[in-house]
């Protein structure tokens, strides 16, 4: 079990590769106490000091899970949540913009989204093209898709950054980025 900045992952993912994006995805998780929503969480579990997690996947092969699709409209009321966590889910939909609006709906303070870095020709190779199905991957996801989102839904990435294999894109409520810069 791996426990850094009063974080204890409790079951790993089956993937493998989720895991080490999960390092990354720790050292934008704000301190304090939050209420968040873990997307698209599989068999991956994590706990933190002070945050109470809900967890969300297509199916319920684990115990505590909510069961939903998240192609389709979240079942959460809107602000429901501090922040929004969905680790390499984003590219399993068929429409990125309509999840990312979602969180944005759901969220009050933060979202943090990874998803295959497709700069990168080995991830490319890898993970899509005809290895695509195989993984179940839909759709590239490149910074763009974050940012047109961002604009359209009154949001800010206030960090991007990048694990072996995939990019770590952090968001807040533009209101909130303003507040920060005075």
């Amino acid at each position: 079990m791996i426990k850094t900045k009063n974080v204890k992952i409790i079951r790993q993912s089956l993937g493998g590769h989720a895991d080490n994006v999960f390092d990354v995805v720790i050292g934008l998780l704000p301190d304090g106490i939050n209420k968040i929503v873990d997307l698209g969480c599989g068999s991956f579990r994590w706990i933190k000091k002070g945050y109470t997690i809900v967890l969300v996947d297509i199916d319920n092969k684990y115990e505590d899970v909510i069961i939903h699709d998240l192609n389709k409209d979240f079942p959460f009321k809107d602000k429901e949540f501090d922040g929004v966590v969905a680790i390499e889910v984003i590219e399993h939909l068929w429409n990125p913009k309509h999840f990312l609006k979602e969180c944005f709906r759901i969220a009050k303070k933060w979202i943090i989204v990874t998803t295959p870095d497709i700069n990168k020709e080995f991830v490319v190779n890898q993970w899509f093209g005809r290895n695509a199905v195989k993984y179940g991957h839909k759709i590239m996801c490149p910074i763009e898709t974050f940012n047109s989102a961002c604009k359209e839904n009154n949001w800010k990435i206030e960090t991007v950054k990048q694990s072996r294999v995939s990019i770590v894109v952090k968001m807040i409520p533009l209101e909130l980025a303003l507040m920060r810069k005075n």
